[in-house]
């Protein structure tokens, strides 16, 4: 015959057990490697589905923005980078509100720009044909709202000593 507390102790490591079995067993099931899920399954405005197509790294943070008639001036996370985007005259002329939470992708061929709080897009697509037929892709890809113009050039200025790290694409 156990003491009762050798019989506490058991069903005890057993719960223990039994739980970490349970976390683990749901971690695993629940994590996707991002690759493997189609855009049109996420909605079409998962942000690094986005960022594969126009091979783009992914930044996540603050955005306050400034323009006027040809220039676009895009301050990420209080200055850690700066997005200079070269307007074309007669085009659309797109005005990037301040976001307290947003997500930014920048390529060779253009920006995104994500509002995390209502999920609308921007897309600044550079002058080119390649960069054109990848946001056209990207503009097949996506569901709900966005604005989307050409533009003559995008500069990414990265501020000394604070270059900040994508959380997708890049090192």
């Amino acid at each position: 015959m156990k003491p009762k507390n050798e019989k506490a102790k058991g069903r005890m490591l057993l719960c223990s057990l039994a739980a970490v079995l349970v976390t683990t067993a749901l971690f695993f099931s629940c994590k996707k490697e991002a690759a493997t899920i189609p855009v049109s399954a996420t909605g079409g405005n998962d942000i690094y589905q986005i960022a594969e197509l126009i091979q783009g790294k992914v930044f996540a943070g603050s955005i306050s923005a400034n323009a006027n008639d040809s220039m676009l001036n895009i301050n990420y996370n209080n200055g850690s980078q700066f997005v200079m985007v070269q307007q074309l005259p007669g085009l659309l002329q797109v005005d990037v509100p301040n976001l307290p939470s947003a997500e930014m992708v920048t390529s060779v061929y253009g920006v995104i720009i994500k509002d995390d709080a209502t999920g609308k897009m921007v897309l600044l697509a550079n002058n080119d044909p390649e960069s054109k037929q990848k946001f056209d892709a990207v503009k097949a890809a996506l569901k709900g709202s966005y604005t989307s113009t050409i533009t003559f050039g995008v500069t990414v200025v990265h501020a000394e000593n604070n270059t900040p790290k994508p959380l997708y694409g890049g090192i």
